[in-house]
């Protein structure tokens, strides 16, 4: 999320905060737009690990959001905790899968108006959330299979092309699966007939 925010940061011209946390509402990370913001932030114990569910912090975006699974807003003295009292909070679901796998919250003066971000937590919650799933080998490797299925490719032919997703030759497949080149080609053949594509890239693309 930091290399996120270094990226977007300049086109945010107010003091802000940014939490990232897990599911549950357990703070993972939190970013300050400067020092003297960090040190407050500190004073009032909001770090690593605190939960902001509403169970343990009563009204706020990060547990509006968990309990309607979207986007919540929560203005000023509409928050429970009087250290949020002073703010304006708009809070996103990381969506992963389906599934949500965490929440982004931005905060800043209850004074600024609030609609500018709503569509730039909105977005930075998608940006982490595809960070996150290309950074996950084994979630990558299940949507790729779950992909695949779609075509109904034969167990030879998903085989082949999980191989050939990772852009290894024909001949490494051959010699990795104990067939002849040949054949490894004719199956790929068939890959691309039954998923409408005529190239490597296209292939790649269908999967991603």
């Amino acid at each position: 999320m930091r290399a996120e925010m270094v990226d977007i940061s300049r086109f945010i011209p107010i003091p802000y905060v940014v939490f990232l946390t897990d599911e549950e509402g357990k703070i993972l990370d939190l970013i300050c737009s400067s020092g003297s913001l960090q040190e407050n932030m500190d004073c009032a114990g909001l770090r690593q690990g605190v939960n902001l569910s509403k169970r343990y912090s009563g009204l706020n975006a990060v547990s509006l959001a968990m309990e309607m699974n979207r986007i919540g807003v929560v203005r000023g003295k509409e928050h429970t905790d009087a250290v949020f009292q002073s703010w304006n909070c708009v809070c996103a679901p990381l969506i992963l899968d389906g599934g949500t796998q965490g929440y982004v919250d931005i905060s800043f003066d209850a004074g600024q108006h609030i609609e500018f971000a709503i569509p730039f937590v909105q977005q930075l919650a998608e940006n982490v959330a595809y960070k996150r799933m290309v950074n996950n080998a084994g979630l990558q490797q299940f949507r790729r299979e779950k992909a695949l299925d779609k075509y109904k490719l034969t167990g030879r032919e998903k085989e082949v092309a999980s191989l050939w997703l990772s852009d290894k030759s024909a001949l490494h497949i051959s010699n990795t699966l104990g067939i002849s080149e040949g054949s490894v080609r004719n199956v790929v053949k068939s890959i691309y007939i039954k998923m409408n594509v005529s190239d490597r890239s296209q292939f790649a693309k269908k999967l991603v």
